[in-house]
Formats: C-alpha cells, structure tokens, sequence
C-alpha cells in the first residue's frame, strides 16, 4: 500500500479476534457495506485522498479519519460528511521522517500518530504534537547496520491502557526486510514495553484495532487475529467480497466495522453481521512464533507482493 511516502534517502518496503462475527446462516440479506467515496466526500483535498488511518474516540465514540496529506478530518456517520478538525500543517511541525502513516483515538482530545521509526501524540485541545513513544527495538538501535523501523498501524487498547503497533525492520543497505513484530507501549509513552514475533519478516499491517480484547491487523485485503498469551497471528477472513483490495485503515464501531481502502480511496462501512465466523470461510494456516508456520500464499500473490514492492521502493528513492 502506498500510504507512506518517505523523504529523499529513505525508501519503503512492506508486504503484508474476538467479538463481532456472525454464522453464515442467520445473515440478513438485505444487510449490505456502505461504501463512501473520499475523493468527493474529503473537502479542498489538493492530488486527492491519502487516506491513512481511521479510529473510533473512546470516550465520544466519534471518528476520525487520518489523510497523509489533508490532516485529521472528523467523518459523521449520519450524513457521511468530513469535518477538518487538524490540518496537516499543524501536524508537519515536528518534521517527522515520513508521511504519517497512522492514527489512534486514545480518548481525551489525545491521538497517537505514526511515522517512520517514531510515535507522536497529538492533543486535539491545545492543538499541540510531540514525540510520545519510540517503536524502535533496543536491539535495532544498537545494531551498526542502517535499520530503518516501519509501522503503518497503531492501536490503542482502552481497556489495558496501552498503545499496539505492528512495525517491520528493514536495512536500507541490503533492501530486505530483517524481521518482523507486534509491540505494546505504555499510556505515559516512551519504549515498547513488550515484543511479540511474527516469523514472516514480509508481514506489514496496514491497520490495526482492538475490540473485544483481541487485537485485530489487517493486511492487504485481509483480516487476522493476534493472540498476545501464545504470540500467534491467525487468518480469519478475507473482505475481497467486499471489494476490500488494500486495507489502510480500520476501526470497529458499534455495529460496523470500518475499513479505508487505499486502492479505491473508499471508507467502506461492513456491518459485523456480514463478518461471519472464520471457520466456514479461512483455508490460511495460522502464523504460529512457536512453530515458524507461515500463511498460505498463492504464486500469483507473492508476484503482486513483489510488484508493489518494486512500485514502492521506486516511489520512495524518488521522495515526496
């Protein structure tokens, strides 16, 4: 997904539980996505939607929608319009060294944002950001190799009062991904507070949210499930019925989950009665740390992965 652009120098390589299912028998036909075009419904958006983020706020249950480029947009679920709340100059000033790539209601006028290699904390108050939390392992900053950490998620769990984000590590001198993983963070910020592997070091959510104690990544097109007791990623089911194609965004909200679309720059509304139990619908194998399993991937997307990684690598030499 092309929703980071780093500065000239840096370059980007990615590829890619719990509540709200339903079994396939008790759907409501006449239950169907909403679908709501960001290129006409996102006001005075100079090159178009980038979209990045979207998030449900704790404590008002409103929602917000990141653009890389247009800034944080307040979306109302009745008339399915978009309010500027932040523009994106107020959120540039601390320079940080991508495009940001994420967005995290945390409650209180407060918003985790991502970059590259760092974690903001932007209040919605005092109209401020700063840096708030480091998603760079200990280890990758003492490595003399040229390490370069990516997240294009981030969640926030209320319930454990803690920050989830799910970065890649890539070496810029070699152009290959090293590893990677799923970190947690403390409310008060600073460094991970735990690390959990994931064996394919290609993995690259695009979103991530917590509903119902399970934590929720999603790549591509699809929807996995990460369990923190085992340190497993599960396959739970793909949105390609939904015409889901790049997964840029989500957040669960009352009886819908929301997802951003960075292919067709849609915010697509799927209500959770069409989210229906994993059992019928996955033939993936589960990302197990313990036992290095990977997820089923056909040649034919493992060409398209390689594909969008050239594209990307490409775009981001050229900078901004």
């Amino acid at each position: 997904m092309l929703k980071l652009a780093p500065l000239p120098a840096l370059f980007l390589v990615a590829a890619c539980g719990g509540g709200g299912s339903t079994p396939a028998e008790s759907i409501d036909p006449a239950v169907q996505p909403v679908r709501v075009d960001l290129t006409t419904a996102v006001p005075n958006q100079v090159g178009g939607p980038a979209p990045a983020g979207i998030t449900v706020d704790p404590d008002t249950g409103e929602i917000y929608y990141l653009d890389a480029r247009g800034g944080i947009l307040r979306f109302d679920p009745i008339d399915q319009s978009f309010e500027l709340v932040a523009d994106a100059r107020e959120l540039y000033v601390v320079s940080p060294q991508s495009d940001f790539t994420d967005i995290a209601a945390m409650g209180n006028g407060d918003f985790a944002i991502t970059a590259m290699n760092d974690g903001f904390l932007f209040d919605l108050d005092d109209r401020s950001i700063r840096q708030h939390f480091c998603y760079v392992p200990g280890w990758v900053i003492e490595d003399p190799r040229p390490l370069i950490q990516l997240t294009n998620s981030v969640a926030w769990d209320a319930v454990d009062r803690k920050l989830i984000a799910q970065p890649i590590t890539m070496n810029t001198a070699t152009n290959t991904n090293e590893q990677s993983e799923l970190g947690t963070f403390p409310e008060t910020g600073g460094e991970g507070q735990d690390w959990h592997p994931i064996p394919d070091a290609e993995f690259l959510a695009g979103a991530t949210t917590v509903d119902g104690g399970t934590i929720w990544l999603g790549c591509e097109d699809s929807l996995y499930r990460y369990d923190l007791t085992v340190d497993s990623l599960a396959f739970d089911q793909s949105l390609a019925r939904f015409e889901v194609t790049e997964i840029a965004g989500m957040a669960f909200r009352e009886n819908e989950l929301l997802v951003l679309d960075a292919t067709t720059r849609q915010l697509v509304r799927i209500p959770r009665q069409l989210l229906t139990d994993a059992s019928l619908l996955a033939d993936d194998t589960v990302l197990a740390a313990r036992t290095g399993s990977t997820v089923r991937t056909s040649d034919s997307r493992r060409r398209e992965i390689a594909r969008r990684q050239a594209a990307r690598r490409q775009a981001a030499q050229q900078g901004r």
